[in-house]
């Protein structure tokens, strides 16, 4: 009784305390109830935790359950199925398969910057593709060409191969494992019509008029390169590279035929009006 008393003392419920004696059938530890807010005029329940319970709106007490806490393992499963997740996005490759897809990384590069540096073994370049299997390996081919030489293995196909030998050697294994080809320009700070494009502008300064038919027409006079002095249709022939075919059948038509051509131009440019108008439009324009 006093240990319930002290309780309504420190609640400031002690003018209302009524004594109730404990029942001998309760087993000891289970608590006794004389909370007088209730209508059976208990106290506080004996022998529970403070904040364990609250007041409802006719001013009970009511005991409060704590709140679940999460066990110590949920954090360590979530991390497994993150872990497990990430090994299921990872190709799966046996350390045998890893080490001989990096001997075919290694000899990739040695295809084309290895040895003297002079070429390219294309053919030893395609069979060492064709030995990749699929995407997942060629992925791992280039992660490691490009750990162990610094640069993307694109980058060193297009370096050292024309357009007409990627397609030949390189885009039907690509088009195999399905991985599509990046344009060239991706690697390239500068391409060959971007130089014949600022070269044209500075050209287009020295355009002078020829003779087309009966007609006359504006053309480039090469001011540089193999043609030089030479007049052409368009700027970029002057660095075009040369038809073999073409320059061999015109050396043999100048052998048997080159005095008559000789004569017959300076006939032509002598008498024909297009080509008096052509002398005297291009001496005026100087």
């Amino acid at each position: 009784m006093l240990i319930q008393f002290k309780a309504a003392l420190m609640n400031g419920t002690a003018t209302k305390f009524v004594y109730k004696p404990e029942d001998p059938t309760k087993k000891k530890g289970d608590g006794q109830d004389n909370n007088p807010n209730k209508g059976d005029g208990g106290g506080e329940v004996v022998g529970a935790a403070p904040n364990q319970y609250k007041k409802d709106a006719d001013g009970n007490l009511t005991p409060v359950s704590k709140p679940k806490q999460p066990g110590r393992g949920d954090g360590d499963a979530e991390v497994k199925r993150r872990n497990a997740d990430a090994k299921k996005d990872e190709p799966k490759l046996t350390d045998r398969q890893q080490v001989v897809l990096a001997s075919t990384a290694e000899q990739l590069y040695l295809s084309m910057k290895g040895g003297t540096g002079i070429g390219t073994s294309k053919n030893k370049l395609r069979r060492k593709l064709k030995k990749i299997e699929d995407k997942d390996q060629y992925d791992f081919v280039a992660k490691e060409y490009k750990k162990e030489y610094g640069t993307d293995l694109f980058d060193h196909f297009y370096d050292e191969m024309s357009d007409r030998n990627i397609k030949k050697y390189v885009a039907p294994e690509m088009k195999r494992l399905g991985i599509e080809m990046p344009e060239r320009s991706e690697f390239e700070s500068f391409t060959y019509e971007s130089i014949i494009n600022d070269l044209q502008d500075f050209i287009n300064e020295r355009q002078v008029w020829a003779k087309s038919g009966s007609k006359v027409v504006r053309k480039y006079r090469c001011m540089t390169g193999k043609r030089k002095g030479r007049v052409v249709k368009q700027a970029s022939q002057c660095f075009a590279a040369p038809d073999i075919k073409k320059r061999i059948m015109l050396k043999k038509t100048k052998a048997r035929l080159g005095s008559r051509m000789a004569r017959k131009a300076k006939r032509t440019k002598r008498t024909n009006p297009a080509s008096k108008r052509v002398a005297q439009m291009n001496r005026s324009a100087r």
